[in-house]
């Protein structure tokens, strides 16, 4: 039974990067023994400074790097052991946004046709249903139906972010891995977007991996939190419980160094 409740759980995965052919280039581990766990429907945040590992264990998770040791399921998965047919019920199901909303859209195509990509390639419905489901989608994550003939340059940062959310939505995905979604836009976008991962979240049930170096952010949405630092998860828990009482010093470290404004 608890089993059945996990959506996400590593078991001391190992990432290591360099070496090569010929040897020459340094070995770097990226990720140390890492294991996790995460609850169906829970919003769980990889908190840590740049270059703790964070981005690579969302790769891993979304079958993009292969992890030299340890095990993991993902969505009832192995990513990192699928047959034919079950990369294509994985890819539908674990799902991503990125940091750079502009860089992951096709700028030669109208962002109407980037949110329909996912239902053309999976074959979802009939065409008239497709053209319906990218209405809808549009319609959930706040944006015009006119906005779909434009093109990624002529939105603003805020609204492609919205469109990349809307294509990551499109298959009814079981989970959502965002990599620092927040991070490339302006504060008052940034609390607009926030509060639609909470209201989609509150609404599909979708379970959410958050990568984020902002505690603010992490506090606000998460349940649980993992705390990264050079590759190894030093301190996890409940996101109020760990960010209220650090237990490890570098929680304690990152806490203190969140900016707190002051007023004469």
């Amino acid at each position: 039974m608890l089993a059945a409740c996990r959506m996400i759980a590593v078991t001391n995965v190992t990432v290591s990067y360099g070496g090569g052919v010929l040897r020459k280039a340094p070995t770097v581990t990226a990720l140390d023994n890492v294991s996790l766990s995460v609850k169906a429907g829970a919003c769980h945040g990889l908190v840590g400074e740049s270059g703790s590992g964070k981005t690579t264990l969302g790769r891993v998770l979304l079958g993009l790097v292969r992890p030299d040791r340890g095990s993991l399921v993902v969505g009832g998965l192995n990513p990192a052991r699928l047959s034919r047919r079950e990369t294509a019920t994985f890819r539908r199901s674990v799902q991503c946004v990125f940091q750079d909303s502009g860089a992951v859209l096709n700028p030669r195509l109208s962002v109407g046709r980037s949110v329909r990509e996912g239902l053309d390639i999976h074959r979802c419905g009939e065409p008239a249903e497709r053209d319906a489901a990218v209405s809808r989608l549009f319609e959930r994550v706040g944006l015009s139906q006119a906005l779909a003939s434009r093109f990624p340059h002529q939105l603003s940062g805020g609204q492609r972010q919205r469109v990349n959310l809307a294509r990551a939505l499109s298959l009814s995905p079981k989970i959502l891995v965002a990599d620092e979604p927040l991070s490339a836009l302006d504060v008052s976008v940034q609390a607009q977007i926030l509060d639609l991962f909470a209201d989609i979240q509150r609404q599909t049930g979708l379970t959410i991996i958050l990568i984020t170096h902002d505690l603010k952010v992490a506090r606000e949405i998460c349940d649980t939190v993992s705390v990264l630092q050079a590759g190894q998860i030093v301190e996890q828990g409940g996101a109020a419980e760990v960010f209220a009482h650090p237990k490890h010093r570098y929680t304690e470290r990152l806490v203190k160094s969140v900016p707190t404004p002051k007023f004469c």
